[in-house]
């Protein structure tokens, strides 16, 4: 039978897998910064540290390393290539060379940056469906990675839904001042231009202020009836009499919930009335100006 294991280190990579590590190869992950300075000032010691210190890990990586061999690796034999230092390149380059790709890197950085300004500007519109209340919160969380423009498509689009749904609820809200009996011809018909929202508010404005202002009359003739029951019983010697008695169950029976009449004089009744009789005004002359 086939061993899958032979020429395999254990499950993890295979022997010469193994051999190439000590060889002073590995996978493109392995290599950190440390290492690749470290190994390239002991090829050329000329090099300043400081300036390769300037450099990025990946150019640095791009620059210095060079695929040597593939090798299997993990226990489903994958097929990973291996890097080494570029020793040739290494021993020939020169601080001058190393300052290059210090300019070069600060050159994509500042592209970067503006290509970042530049998305961050058209991405800024999408802020007002996100909870962030200043520029600053919400570019850093785009920066972080909280927010792509993805993301924040999908945000708007929830945000306009949602507004939609609204709108219609409102816009059936008005159906009964439309003369429309079917709710689809109706919302067709805004939707056509057929019916003005500002026509249907005006109707349903008008509608309530005189159900407001009905209200208020009624209101004021019952309060009226009220007080002259209350003078009545005020100014009433004896309180044996059938006017007496006819007064006092009317006052008892009506008005008792409301703290504006109950167990007030006609005084604080008849100022009551007034400050009625003036908001029933005030609503007569909104009412005007609809």
């Amino acid at each position: 039978m086939f061993n899958k294991n032979k020429g395999y280190s254990g499950y993890s990579m295979s022997e010469r897998a193994v051999d190439a590590y000590d060889n002073g190869e590995k996978p493109w992950s392995k290599w950190n910064k440390r290492e690749i300075i470290e190994s390239v000032l002991d090829i050329n010691n000329n090099l300043n540290e400081n300036l390769l210190k300037k450099i990025k890990l990946l150019n640095l990586k791009n620059e210095f390393l060079t695929r040597s061999s593939w090798h299997h690796t993990s226990k489903f034999f994958n097929e990973t290539d291996f890097y080494s230092l570029n020793e040739e390149w290494i021993e020939l380059i020169t601080n001058e060379d190393l300052q290059n790709i210090i300019d070069k890197q600060k050159a994509e950085e500042k592209r970067a940056i503006d290509i970042l300004q530049q998305d961050l500007q058209a991405l800024m519109v999408y802020k007002k469906y996100t909870n962030y209340k200043t520029d600053n919160g919400f570019i850093k969380s785009i920066k972080n990675g909280k927010y792509n423009l993805e993301k924040l498509q999908k945000l708007k689009q929830k945000q306009e839904e949602k507004e939609a749904k609204k709108r219609k609820e409102y816009l059936l809200s008005l159906v009964e001042f439309s003369g429309y009996k079917s709710k689809n011809a109706y919302l067709e018909a805004i939707k056509n231009g057929k019916l003005n929202v500002k026509t249907l508010e005006k109707i349903r404005d008008t509608k309530q202020i005189e159900k407001e202002a009905k209200s208020i009359s009624s209101m004021i003739d019952h309060l009226k009836i009220y007080i002259k029951h209350l003078e009545i019983v005020e100014n009433c010697n004896n309180s044996n009499t059938e006017a007496y008695a006819k007064s006092k169950a009317y006052i008892d029976n009506n008005f008792k919930y409301d703290e504006r009449v109950n167990g007030k004089n006609s005084l604080k009744v008849k100022e009551y009335i007034k400050e009625l009789e003036q908001e029933k005004n005030r609503l007569n002359i909104k009412l005007k100006n609809l």
